[in-house]
């Protein structure tokens, strides 16, 4: 069952007066089995993607620690502890925790493999080589995967290259809506951070943040909320 926040986002895009649903557009059987992305926007100038993080994987970070809790140089521990203050105390805590990170969100890295096919192939489908392909992240409430997490999950990924040295990354930008988090200055409910990725093209794609500053704000309005995202460059 998909999260309000995922149904609020699909009824926003319906609400747009020139958003197209790709399945629509494909509905035909010769389409059947093909990867798709989910809408087009702007005069079909951008593909969207979502891709909705619902899964807690906090129990991965406790099988994790479970695994060495036995050790001698394990420490003692009473209460609650930041993970960063136990692993410190550990020779291999780098280590640990490069797992830890890699095991917890491995589902962001899932989404936007997958998104990144689906932008790939709807590109390729509806003939639209120059469209901007657009990764909607969102997070209704895993505490876990907080923005700075999925950050440094998703750039490696959207800057990925081949064995030449050539950039191979199919998603443009991301844009990461994440409720499960508040910026700590003033209300929670109204200081929900959005972030904004820009990809290797995104130099190539100037004119797209007009347009997203335009998606953004339509969002805040739908939303009932004010808006001022942070744009992030992945270089």
């Amino acid at each position: 069952m998909p999260s309000d926040l995922e149904s609020r986002f699909h009824s926003f895009m319906a609400s747009l007066p020139d958003a197209e649903s790709i399945d629509s557009i494909l509905a035909g059987k010769e389409f059947d089995g093909e990867k798709r992305a989910d809408y087009l926007v702007f005069d079909r100038r951008l593909i969207i993607e979502l891709k909705s993080l619902e899964v807690d994987t906090y129990p991965k970070v406790e099988k994790e620690l479970a695994s060495h809790r036995n050790r001698d140089d394990f420490p003692l521990i009473y209460g609650e502890v930041e993970l960063q203050k136990i692993l410190k105390h550990l020779p291999d805590g780098e280590q640990i925790n490069q797992r830890i990170f890699n095991n917890t969100t491995r589902s962001i890295e899932d989404g936007a493999r997958s998104a990144a096919k689906q932008l790939q192939n709807t590109a390729r489908l509806l003939d639209l080589p120059d469209a901007v392909r657009v990764l909607v992240l969102l997070n209704q409430d895993i505490d876990i995967l907080a923005p700075d997490v999925a950050v440094a999950r998703l750039s490696p990924l959207m800057c990925r290259t081949d064995a030449a040295g050539n950039m191979t990354s199919t998603i443009d930008f991301a844009w990461l809506i994440f409720e499960s988090h508040s910026i700590t200055e003033g209300p929670a409910a109204v200081n929900i951070p959005t972030i904004l990725l820009e990809g290797p093209r995104a130099p190539d794609m100037s004119w797209f943040i007009d347009m997203f500053e335009r998606l953004q704000a339509a969002w805040a309005t739908f939303n009932n909320a004010s808006s001022s995202p942070h744009i992030g460059r992945v270089l």
